[in-house]
């Protein structure tokens, strides 16, 4: 096959490079032939991703879900060619959700033994996601990560910034409208298409990849104390038991509020509200692996 690997040699702990560097060796050995692409600043993947056409049969992507929504955001067309994982990121949500493996010769076999899964797609006010929108505490945290990270994260690097988050965090009054119907307020806001949240938490235990739905939980407080009993909640995996928790399944959201408040997108900051978020159904194929 002709294969485009894209990487991003900082992703998680900075295990990356190697990463990409040995599954390549595997793959060639297997007899592919391969274009290698090393991102060394934001934007790098979304323009080398711009340039996968039909030339290539498959696009490998080392990193986390925010080289994989780089990525992402860069395809002409997100459903034209199937996308490999090599999860090395913080969290790896969509690795887990689609049981890809973490073993570098394990995806190097997926690329000729996995079946295409086709996923939804999330759009917000035009950026493109695979996994999770936000506006609250978290969307904070992930504008101060923009603001102070150089090398490598993992999840020591999200110290730094959520105790920064913690000291300049407002609660916000939020206004949202779900499928034209609302307005529904809140003080933060989580748009869900996997259950797994960073990794560690559950807040909608049915969200899918491929349910063709927006699973959004609207949190009505978002003091400092509010945020601790939700977090602590998700850890546990019983959100369902907050009866002041707004849960919908549906197609299309709008969030506003009094003034621009950050959004998170695949648990990177994405820009400011208002914003508008729609799914559109069955759009991206990746490999997974057989009976995933």
């Amino acid at each position: 096959m002709n294969l485009l690997i894209i990487g991003n040699p900082i992703a998680g702990r900075g295990y990356s490079k190697q990463r990409m560097i040995d599954l390549a060796s595997l793959l060639k050995q297997n007899g592919h032939h391969l274009e290698i692409f090393f991102s060394e600043k934001p934007g790098d993947v979304s323009r080398c991703a711009a340039r996968a056409d039909n030339d290539f049969e498959r696009i490998v992507v080392v990193g986390g879900d925010g080289t994989l929504n780089e990525a992402l955001n860069g395809l002409v067309d997100p459903s034209a060619v199937p996308i490999v994982h090599a999860p090395s990121g913080t969290a790896n949500m969509l690795a887990r959700e689609l049981g890809i493996p973490s073993r570098i010769s394990d995806v190097a076999n997926l690329v000729e033994s996995g079946v295409i899964k086709f996923i939804d797609m999330g759009v917000a006010s035009g950026r493109r996601f695979l996994l999770v929108a936000g506006v609250g505490f978290d969307s904070f945290v992930t504008m101060y990560v923009r603001q102070t990270r150089s090398r490598t994260l993992g999840y020591r690097g999200y110290v730094k910034p959520i105790l920064k988050a913690g000291h300049a965090y407002h609660p916000i009054n939020l206004d949202i409208w779900a499928d034209g119907q609302g307005p529904i307020p809140g003080q933060m806001v989580m748009v869900l298409k996997t259950r797994y949240y960073g990794g560690v938490f559950i807040f909608a235990d049915d969200a899918r990849l491929d349910s063709g739905f927006l699973h959004v939980r609207i949190f009505p407080r978002g003091t400092r104390s509010a945020i601790l009993k939700y977090g602590i909640m998700g850890l546990a995996r019983k959100t369902s038991f907050l009866k002041d928790v707004v849960s919908l399944k549906v197609k299309k959201l709008r969030i506003e509020a009094k003034a621009p408040a950050p959004l998170q997108l695949d648990g990177d900051h994405a820009g400011w509200t208002p914003v508008e978020i729609e799914i559109r159904p069955g759009v991206v194929p990746f490999v997974v692996p057989a009976g995933s």
